[in-house]
């Protein structure tokens, strides 16, 4: 059993804390950070910097922000937009892992059932939505043609962006860019590179249990229910069932031996 330092010291170096990171000078670099924390979450709060710009800072001290973007959107993105701890920089080369969740979102499971429900009952509006992104490029959802105005609040969505988003969840569209943080959505097949795009999905059960190792690798030390719920929800009557590297714990208690302790 692990001692209470020792916890935190896998926690710690998990996370990247210790030992202090190289600033990243450009975006791969940046890349492979967030391959090494598993999620970045994409969050609005915007009192100092909006809130993604964050956890690179807390790590590395001052960076350049726009490596952040360059990474997630320029030609050779490291990083896409799904849902994964809530809308989340995620490495792209966990695309494919998240084909089931695209999969269950189309009949209607692990979304928000208002919009499937809106997309069947228009499905004319899909219709147009996708054949005006495949002419016109990638679009934010106010300038779609015919797709109604916002409702006014934060959530308050327009048809045209009950129906990105329901794209979006199904993985029909992804995120090509962002202007002044409005997601501009295109056809995935145009922005995400082949190699990932094209390769064998794994099963469901097989994802997910690839998705608990990304989890607890990220977390460090923790217990089952965190590990499912932190970076990929629901997951978390899996690690019982996986056996990760340097596993080391009961089925409530995990501990993964970082590459580095300090």
């Amino acid at each position: 059993m692990l001692s209470i330092a020792e916890a935190r010291r896998f926690a710690l170096a998990a996370q990247l804390f210790v030992p202090a990171l190289a600033t990243p000078k450009n975006a791969a670099a940046l890349g492979k950070i967030v391959h090494r924390l598993g999620a970045v979450q994409i969050d609005s709060v915007n009192v100092l910097v909006r809130s993604h710009y964050l956890p690179i800072f807390s790590r590395c001290g001052s960076y350049a922000p726009e490596l952040l973007e360059r990474a997630a959107y320029d030609g050779s993105r490291s990083l896409f937009e799904y849902w994964g701890h809530e809308a989340s920089f995620l490495p792209i080369e966990l695309f494919p892992l998240f084909r089931w969740r695209m999969d269950r979102a189309r009949n209607g499971e692990g979304t928000w059932k208002r919009l499937r429900r809106y997309a069947t009952s228009h499905k004319e509006l899909v219709t147009s939505a996708l054949e005006q992104i495949r002419e016109r490029g990638a679009l934010g959802a106010s300038e779609l043609a015919d797709c109604g105005k916002s409702k006014g609040s934060w959530w308050g969505w327009s048809q045209g962006k009950e129906i990105l988003e329901w794209l979006f969840w199904i993985g029909d569209v992804t995120t090509a860019r962002r202007r002044n943080f409005e997601r501009l959505y295109d056809l995935t097949e145009r922005v995400l590179p082949e190699h990932v795009r094209n390769v064998s999905a794994p099963s469901p059960e097989q994802a997910r249990r690839e998705l608990m190792a990304v989890s607890a690798r990220a977390l460090g030390v923790g217990t089952a229910p965190v590990a499912g719920a932190d970076l990929h929800r629901r997951l978390a009557d899996l690690l019982r069932r996986y056996d990760v590297n340097d596993y080391a714990a009961s089925v409530r208690v995990f501990a993964v031996k970082p590459d580095r302790i300090p």
